[in-house]
Formats: structure tokens, sequence, C-alpha cells
């Protein structure tokens, strides 16, 4: 009963006659699962642009709004002047991840990795190189995720014992940071739960 909801978004260059599609757990009889926690929303990229064609920016609704501001990343001319509505909740969420240094240098990272993989498949493609950027690619991507496992670790350990311990996390290897999941919730004082993770190795 602790456990919170997971929300997938996912945004593809697909469009059809909506922007955006939802899906949900049923049964095999077709019934909605109860006590779902998994929610996948489907964005059609394309679609906001058929949406500006009929009307202005400042006309769309809140959850156009929304999906104008995920996909142009721009947000001056979406602000409502009205108090507190979600644009201006996911501006404050976004601006709190640009200033988080850690977050922010793995999302640029991983921007650039995309870029220069785009550039290396138009160059390289007729070389037959494909198979390097592959590899390239799964690189990029087993290194972001690694440095997005740490600063989750660290997230959680701050949460339970109120403890800064980035410099620690860095130190670990990848078998002691699965073991956080397990003895985290097992040791109530922060330097047992630490010991029985350094002796782990």
């Amino acid at each position: 009963n602790m456990l919170r909801p997971v929300y997938q978004i996912i945004f593809i260059n697909d469009d059809d006659d909506c922007l955006i599609r939802d899906y949900a757990y049923r049964d095999s009889n077709g019934r909605m699962e109860n006590g779902n926690l998994n929610y996948r929303y489907f964005i059609k990229m394309k679609h906001i642009e058929k949406i500006l064609k009929e009307k202005e920016v400042k006309e769309l609704n809140d959850l156009e709004r929304l999906c104008y501001l995920f996909i142009k990343n721009e947000y001056t001319g979406i602000i409502k002047e009205k108090e507190e509505d979600i644009i201006g909740m996911v501006i404050k969420m976004y601006d709190k991840f640009r200033n988080n240094e850690p977050m922010w240098s793995i999302a640029n990272q991983l921007a650039l990795a995309r870029i220069r993989t785009e550039s290396f498949k138009d160059e390289y493609h007729s070389k037959g190189l494909e198979e390097g950027i592959e590899i390239g690619i799964k690189q990029g991507i087993e290194q972001g995720e690694k440095q997005g496992m740490k600063k989750e670790k660290v997230e959680m350990i701050k949460g339970r014992y109120h403890q800064e311990c980035r410099e620690w996390i860095e130190g670990l290897s990848e078998k002691q940071l699965k073991l956080i999941n397990k003895y985290i919730f097992e040791e109530d004082e922060f330097e047992a739960f630490k010991e029985r993770i350094d002796n782990s190795n």
C-alpha cells in the first residue's frame, strides 16, 4: 500500500485523429484492473501542429498547453494570468530539474549522445558502420542509466535516513548499489545500514 503509481509518457511522431491515447490494464474479460499502478500515455507530436492551425497558442486548453510545453520546450506564450495552474506547476518542476546540476548534466549527456549518434549515422551509413553506432548508443544509455540509478539511491537514503551520501554512493560497486534496495528496509540506523553495504563487496 506504500507503492506509488507509475506514469509513462511516450512521445511519438505518428499522427491520427487525436493528440493523446491512453492505455489501461484489463483482465481477460475486458474489465479494468483494480488497484492499477501503471498508466501509459502516447502523445502524438505531429498532432499539435494541426491544433495550432485551428487556434492560437493562447487559446489552447490546459492539456494542449502541457503537450505544447513538452513538445516545443518553450513556455513564454502559454503562461496564463492565473494562480498556479498545471503549466505553472510543470514549469516550476522543470526549472527545479534544470537547477539540479547532476540530473541536468545526465540529460545533456544523453541529448548530446543522441545528436552524435544521428550525425554518425548520416556520415557513415553507406560505409556499413551501423553496428558500431549501436554499440555507442548502448554504452551511452548504460552510462546514463547508471548515473540515474546512483541519483535514485541518494534520494532514497536521504528520504529514509536524512543523510547526505553522494560521495559514498559514487564509490559503490554495482552489486552494492543493488543491495541498497534490500538493506534499506532492514536497518533502522544509517551507520548499521552503511556498514552492511560496505562489507557486502
